[in-house]
């Protein structure tokens, strides 16, 4: 479906996660969306390769992107079915599969994506929630980013987009998913999702 492939690609591209403790959340992450978007809509996006593309979305996810926060909330207590290795690939192919559907989502060309941002709303010291508008292609998207305060700098924990939660749906997902199989299925359908080069296919567990 549309929604949860916009979801996903909402993880990396239109996110920042991991700011600076001391710094104002939504300032850092227009900054981080700006950054990931002139990848793609950029001066020199023309030129550059797709290996290079990826790479870039790579290099700025690892410097401000931690995936551990989000998925583990997304798997609830399924990530203690896993052992620690399976973690350990479950996290990896994770991470190439949000790059690979962000690629798939903004190498197409057309016009880029425009966003405006709402009013910061901090529920508490450690807790805020950042919405924003984004028309792409078209269709206007309604995402809404839910931001903790770690020891390592305000980390998203949640993205609504459309209504659709991507921790609840995907803890569904998961739930799902270990009510009939075992974490050496869910690498398999990892790296099955990873292979599909269907740029529209659904992003399912």
């Amino acid at each position: 479906m549309k929604h949860f492939r916009m979801l996903l690609a909402t993880i990396l591209v239109f996110s920042a996660s991991a700011f600076a403790a001391d710094e104002d959340p939504a300032i850092k992450l227009e900054k981080t969306i700006n950054t990931a978007l002139e990848v793609f809509y950029g001066e020199n996006a023309v030129s550059m390769s797709a290996a290079d593309q990826r790479n870039q979305i790579a290099n700025l996810m690892g410097e401000s992107y931690d995936l551990t926060v989000i998925m583990r909330r997304a798997m609830g207590r399924n990530w203690k079915k896993l052992t620690p290795p399976q973690q350990e690939e479950v996290l990896a192919l994770f991470y190439d599969l949000v790059i690979k559907v962000t690629y798939d989502n903004l190498s197409g060309g057309g016009e880029k994506p425009r966003i405006t941002y709402g009013k910061t709303t901090y529920q508490s010291d450690k807790r805020v929630s950042i919405p924003s508008t984004i028309v792409a292609d078209g269709q206007t998207y309604y995402i809404n980013y839910s931001l903790g305060k770690l020891a390592s700098g305000w980390q998203i924990y949640d993205i609504v987009a459309e209504d659709i939660s991507f921790v609840a749906n995907y803890r569904q997902q998961f739930d799902d998913h270990f009510r009939r199989s075992d974490g050496d299925a869910l690498i398999a359908k990892l790296k099955e999702l990873l292979n599909n080069n269907d740029k529209n296919a659904e992003i399912k567990i």
